[in-house]
């Protein structure tokens, strides 16, 4: 099995036995650490938060594709 493939397969089910995360975005110049349930599909993480809470503030103004 490819290296990278092999490191997909091991994240993939250390998510799958896990449901709890720390999100990390920036408030201005300032770290702002939240927990979070999630889920995922393969790599990719979801979560469900408040409109208006700090930390979907902080990812709408972030830009991200």
């Amino acid at each position: 099995m490819a290296p990278n493939k092999d490191l997909e397969q091991r994240i993939v089910q250390f998510l799958g036995e896990r449901n709890l995360a720390n999100l990390a975005t920036i408030e201005g110049r300032r770290p702002n650490v939240s927990a979070v349930e999630f889920v995922n599909d393969g790599l990719a993480l979801f979560f469900v938060s408040i409109p208006g809470t700090q930390k979907v503030i902080n990812l709408a103004e972030a830009n991200l594709p």
